[in-house]
C-alpha cells in the first residue's frame, strides 16, 4: 500500500478512536472510484484482468465494471454504460475496444468530458490511439531486436534473413524493425500488401512463396497484423503456405501456434501477468493525480517483457533445435506434446 493511502487510513482510524463525538457519528461509506474495462471475449484477456482485479481488491479503492465488446456491439450500448456508471477511468483492451471507444468519442455531445483512458493489448497502440482524447497506451507487440535473436539461438541452422509479410499500414513499423536488427546482423526482408484490393489470401501465399523460394529467407515472422489475420486469410493463405515449410515460423499471437491456429510452432507473446500488474499500477497512479494523465498520447513500454513459447506438435521433424536453449529459454504451450525423434 502506498504512503498516501496508508496515511489517509491511519488518520481516519485515529479520528475515530480519539474524537469524543466519534461514537455518535454515523459516516457514509467512502465512495469508491469507478473503473470501466472494455474487453473482447477472447481468453487471452482473462489473465491480465484477473491480475488487475487482485491488485485493486487488495487496495480496496476501485469499483470495477467489465463491458464485453463483441463483434456486433454498438456504440449506443457503450454510451448507456458510461452514462450509468460515470467511470473515473477507462481501460480499453484490444483493438476492437479502442475502435468502439473512438466511435463513442466521435459521436459524443459537444462539450463532453472524457475520463482518462488506457489502451492495452492492442497491436501498434501508438497508431491506434491517435485521434482519441485523454488517452495513454502500453505497447504490446514484440520488438525484432529481442524476438529474433532468441529464435536464432534456438535454431541450429543460421538465422540471418527473416521474411515478413505485412499490410501497408505497418510500413513504418517494418522500417523501424529493419533498422533495429542491423546490430544483431539480422536482415528483415519484407513484402507489403494492399489489403483494399481483392484476393488477399492468394497474394499472401504468393508473397510467402517469394520469400521462401526466391529470397531464401531463414525464417518467417508473422506479425500481429489484424488486416492480414482474418479467419479466411488464415485458412486459405497462411496455414496452407506455411504448414509444409522446413524453416522456423515465429508468430506474435499464441493461438496461432496452437492446433487451432497451426500457423507456426514458435510464438513470442507479452507476459500477461506482468502486463496486468502494470495496468493496475498505471491506473492507480492516474487516480493519485486526481484522474489526470501526466502526458497525453504517451505510449508506455511494457515492464514485463515477453514469453517465448513453442508447440512441439507443430515443429517439423527436419528442424534442428538447440535442446539446452529450448529447455532454458522457451516455454511449452500447454497442448498434447509429440516426442521429437
Amino acid at each position: 500500500m502506498n504512503a498516501r493511502r496508508l496515511g489517509r487510513r491511519i488518520l481516519l482510524t485515529a479520528w475515530l478512536v480519539f474524537c469524543p463525538l466519534a461514537p455518535y457519528v454515523v459516516a457514509d461509506p467512502p465512495q469508491q472510484e469507478r473503473v470501466l474495462i472494455l474487453r473482447p471475449e477472447q481468453k487471452e484477456f482473462e489473465e491480465p484482468i484477473r491480475v488487475m482485479m487482485e491488485e485493486w481488491e487488495y487496495e480496496g479503492d476501485f469499483q470495477v465494471e467489465l463491458f464485453k465488446v463483441k463483434e456486433r456491439t454498438r456504440v449506443r450500448e457503450l454510451r448507456r454504460v458510461i452514462q450509468r456508471i460515470k467511470p473515473n477511468g477507462i481501460v480499453m483492451m484490444g483493438n476492437s475496444s479502442i475502435n468502439l471507444y473512438r466511435e463513442y468519442q466521435e459521436n459524443a455531445e459537444p462539450g463532453t468530458q472524457f475520463p482518462p483512458a488506457l489502451a492495452v493489448m492492442a497491436a501498434y497502440v501508438r497508431e491506434q490511439i491517435k485521434g482519441i482524447e485523454n488517452v495513454n497506451g502500453i505497447a504490446y507487440e514484440a520488438q525484432a531486436a529481442s524476438a529474433l535473436p532468441n529464435l536464432r539461438y534456438l535454431v541450429a541452422d543460421e538465422v540471418q534473413r527473416v521474411g515478413i509479410v505485412y499490410s501497408d499500414n505497418l510500413r513504418e513499423f517494418f522500417d523501424q524493425q529493419k533498422e533495429s536488427t542491423k546490430d544483431e546482423q539480422i536482415e528483415l526482408v519484407g513484402i507489403s500488401l494492399d489489403t483494399t484490393k481483392g484476393r488477399v489470401e492468394r497474394r499472401i501465399s504468393e508473397a510467402l512463396k517469394e520469400l521462401i523460394e526466391k529470397e531464401k529467407v531463414d525464417a518467417i515472422w508473422v506479425l500481429n497484423d489484424n488486416p492480414l489475420l482474418e479467419r479466411d486469410l488464415l485458412r486459405w493463405g497462411w496455414i496452407p503456405s506455411l504448414n509444409e515449410v522446413n524453416i522456423p515460423v515465429l508468430v506474435s499471437i499464441e493461438r496461432l501456434a496452437t492446433r487451432f491456429g497451426k500457423v507456426g510452432p514458435f510464438a513470442v507473446v507479452p507476459d500477461h501477468t506482468r502486463l496486468g500488474r502494470q495496468v493496475a499500477n498505471l491506473v492507480t497512479e492516474i487516480w493519485e493525480r486526481g484522474w489526470v494523465l501526466r502526458e497525453q498520447q504517451k505510449t508506455h513500454l511494457p515492464h514485463g517483457g515477453y514469453d517465448f513459447k513453442y508447440n512441439m506438435a507443430l515443429i517439423p521433424k527436419s528442424l534442428k533445435l538447440d535442446d539446452r536453449t529450448l529447455q532454458d529459454e522457451w516455454v511449452p504451450i500447454n497442448e498434447k506434446r509429440r516426442r521429437r525423434p
